[in-house]
């Protein structure tokens, strides 16, 4: 069967996945500047008067996380065109578990976007409006955050699996996939660091099947 309708030029789809490693570093470093903490948006009482002075900037992270979706996308079709060979079924829901997993994470940086000008002029209006409002919009977002996490986790488990079982990627890039997809599983479950983890693991997980694709023999 053949893998040209989502199989892309190797080397090109590892500087995507390249790109998008360095572009979570800077989403991360977005997010950071804008002094906001994992619970600073969960409810209306913190997050309504820290969008007010600073939405700018997340606002920006959030382009950035949506840019970076978008090279994720081609990271994942040669991911999958490089297991095709050995490991077909493992190829096909990586590569359609990942595609999932970027959608619910786009979702996630587009509501944000357009969200949060709104939220913040109907705050200055009437926070008494506002406030029920962004409790409702948050809890939407947060489902398209565990959406984005479950699908992303199971799509980083079977390039893992395939990785170990059929040697289709090297050893340490299928344990960094493993271990990223269980941290990405763990994170809406609440686990401890999960969060952070996964993170932190995503960018080393990018980088490295970026370099990994860029090296594959022509």
């Amino acid at each position: 069967m053949s893998t040209t309708f989502f199989a892309p030029n190797l080397r090109n789809a590892g500087l995507a996945g390249i790109l998008a490693g360095v572009g979570l570093i800077g989403e991360f470093a977005l997010f950071s500047a804008s002094g906001q903490q994992t619970t600073t948006l969960d409810h209306a009482a913190t997050a309504l008067p820290f969008l007010r002075d600073h939405g700018g900037l997340i606002r920006a992270a959030t382009l950035v996380g949506a840019a970076n979706d978008a090279l994720a996308v081609v990271l994942y079709a040669g991911l999958a065109a490089r297991i095709w060979a050995s490991a077909p079924t493992l190829a096909a829901a990586a590569l359609y578990l990942g595609v999932v997993a970027v959608v619910g994470d786009g979702l996630v940086a587009l509501s944000y976007w357009v969200g949060i000008p709104g939220f913040v002029d109907l705050a200055a209006g009437s926070s008494a409006t506002a406030a029920p409002a962004w409790e409702g919009f948050q809890a939407t977002v947060s489902g398209y955050r565990g959406l984005a996490d479950l699908f992303v986790g199971l799509a980083l488990a079977a390039l893992g699996v395939a990785g170990v079982w059929k040697r289709s990627l090297s050893m340490p890039l299928s344990v960094i996939a493993l271990l990223t997809g269980l941290a990405a599983i763990a994170a809406p479950l609440g686990v401890g660091a999960a969060y952070l983890a996964s993170l932190v693991l995503a960018i080393v997980f990018r980088l490295w099947a970026g370099v990994e694709l860029v090296r594959t023999p022509e």
